[in-house]
């Protein structure tokens, strides 16, 4: 029913909808940190079935972690976002112990792993 809805679109409607829809896939309610740390592993999970930009995902997580008071379990990604800038104009960062330019990336790409596979 959810995917046959046309516009105009009432809000309240769909929320409904949606909200049965859940339900009946037995999805999970969510709330707070949790919801944040399960949405940035689904944009990495993106990022890796190469349905988003990786770099990009990581500049959104780090813009979470800033909205959401610096959240512990996204809090790695605004300090790799960071090296990985900095490493772009200098050849040492300050955010990341070890991070090279030769191995930012696959430091980002481990960090991210590591949170898909715990979700």
């Amino acid at each position: 029913m959810l995917a046959s809805v046309a516009p105009p679109y009432n809000h309240f409607e769909l929320a409904e909808l949606r909200d049965q829809a859940l339900a009946e896939m037995g999805a999970p309610e969510l709330e707070g940190d949790e919801a944040v740390r399960v949405y940035v592993a689904e944009r990495f999970r993106l990022a890796f079935a190469e349905e988003a930009d990786l770099l990009e995902v990581l500049r959104e997580a780090k813009d979470i972690c800033i909205q959401h008071d610096y959240l512990d379990s996204v809090y790695d990604f605004y300090l790799l976002y960071f090296a990985y800038d900095e490493l772009q104009h200098r050849t040492q960062q300050h955010y990341w112990e070890g991070a090279t330019r030769d191995n930012i990336e696959r430091l980002i790409e481990e960090r991210a792993r590591t949170l898909v596979t715990s979700v």
